[in-house]
């Protein structure tokens, strides 16, 4: 077996650790000393050290253009010793990836559709450079979006080499109902799990032509923030027979608002474990018929606010006295006019006892809250949990000898009034735990912001 046949090995299981260290080996022994220690290297542990980081650095420079053939080494990314991420910025990169006869397998795909002519889209679902890509994010950053060009992406997509495609990114690629359509009659590749349509300016029409693809019934995540997507595109969204298996939701940054909030409850998506709906028009009254809906037995997080001062003091009652209060293990607010009072009555009932990450910030939180949070039973199974308000020292003494508060594995407490000494004693409680201010509590939240 070939250098080559022992690389398609590792693409055909990028996961594989063992498959890769064999390749270092074959490498060493008969061909490549140094890429043989660049799989070593960048297969052992993390966070790399300065002096790996600076090995790494050394070899990916002085063998650049043997392992990235034609393409420019800042669009390369090497993960574990191979060519997993390839960002094309121009139609004249894709071409030279097209031209690249002993291109290896590549992971993942980034092509920034601007400027890129049909033909080029056409070349490229023809050819075997995407056969064991598995990630493909196609970004038309652009004003004005060719008649015709969705329907080129959605034969792109379905395209026989993109057989091993489990997740897509479509991004300000402008479509309407029909180019929606056109994406929902092709045959998508089997094993596609996770979906992006963000940006792309989706109102209901297009919506209701999306979600009538068969293929969604196999995937399992859905992204359609910062698209225009109302009420009656989120009740089709809802009644969707195909969005039955959908497990993971987020509508954030779209005018949808109660109505069509609380319709998301009503039963077609019962399958959610996790919505993010950071909508600005979604106010109390919708969280309220949200929270007493019965058509989502499984939603164990959820996510709301961001700029949404349509919720007041009431909302902290909405959840606490909701029908699914008592299935939240996450529960993130972000931005409104909740004040103390309405963060407080959060924990008035033992309904988010069962909490295992808390977020409240940018929604007027103070003392009496924070207090009330620390005499709950809801901080004994908490793992993560940022405040941000406008609280101080007697808040902050309520934490700090808080005897429920043992689970903690990450931290943030930001009060606008807590004075050095007060900081001292949280440094002094929590110690490592405690995070940047800048720095969001929730992993996933980290990789949605540098998406």
């Amino acid at each position: 077996m070939d250098e080559r046949e022992l690389i398609k090995r590792c693409a055909s299981a990028w996961e594989d650790q063992s498959l890769r260290l064999a390749l270092a080996d074959f490498l060493a022994a008969y061909r490549d000393g140094e890429r043989a220690e660049l799989i070593r290297l960048q297969l052992g542990p993390q966070p790399f050290s300065k002096q790996t980081q600076w090995k790494i650095k050394t070899l990916l420079k002085d063998n650049a253009q043997r392992w990235c053939g034609p393409m420019a080494p800042k669009q390369c990314t090497f993960v574990g010793g191979l060519l997993e991420n390839l960002s094309l910025k121009s139609a004249r990169d894709l071409e030279t990836l097209l031209r690249w006869r002993d291109a290896p397998p590549i992971r993942r795909v980034a092509l920034s559709c601007k400027r890129v002519p049909p033909r080029n889209l056409q070349a490229l679902a023809e050819s075997n450079v995407l056969a064991y890509v598995e990630e493909l994010t196609l970004d038309y950053s652009a004003v004005d979006m060719p008649t015709g060009m969705a329907e080129e992406l959605a034969a792109l997509v379905a395209a026989p080499p993109l057989a091993r495609l489990r997740s897509l990114v479509l991004q300000d690629a402008p479509m309407s109902a029909d180019g929606a359509g056109a994406f929902a009659v092709v045959s998508m590749p089997p094993e596609l799990e996770s979906v992006t349509v963000r940006a792309c300016g989706l109102d209901a029409a297009a919506v209701r032509a999306f979600v009538a693809g068969p293929w969604l019934s196999r995937v399992r995540r859905l992204d359609l923030t910062h698209n225009r997507i109302d009420d009656a595109g989120a009740a089709a969204l809802a009644g969707a027979s195909t969005l039955s298996g959908l497990s993971w939701l987020d509508l954030s940054q779209n005018p949808l608002a109660n109505e069509g909030f609380a319709a998301l409850a009503a039963g077609g998506l019962s399958g959610l474990a996790t919505l993010r709906a950071r909508c600005h028009a979604v106010g109390t009254d919708g969280v309220r018929g949200f929270m007493a809906g019965k058509g989502l037995p499984t939603l164990v997080d959820l996510r709301i606010g961001e700029g949404a001062f349509r919720l007041d003091a009431g909302v902290g009652k909405a959840v606490a006295e909701g029908a699914l209060a008592a299935q939240l293990r996450t529960f993130s607010l972000t931005g409104g006019r909740v004040g103390d009072d309405g963060c407080a009555a959060l924990f008035s009932t033992p309904a988010l006892d069962g909490l295992v990450a808390l977020v409240l910030e940018r929604v007027e939180l103070a003392d009496k809250a924070v207090m009330a949070l620390a005499a709950s039973r809801a901080v004994v199974g908490l793992e993560r949990l940022s405040l941000d308000g406008h609280f101080g020292d007697k808040a902050v003494a309520s934490l700090v000898t808080c005897d429920g508060l043992r689970a903690l594995k990450k931290v943030k407490i930001i009060g606008t009034t807590v004075s050095p000494s007060a900081q001292k004693t949280l440094s002094d409680r929590f110690g490592a735990l405690l995070v940047a201010a800048d720095e969001p509590v929730l992993e996933d939240e980290k990789k949605a912001e540098s998406e």
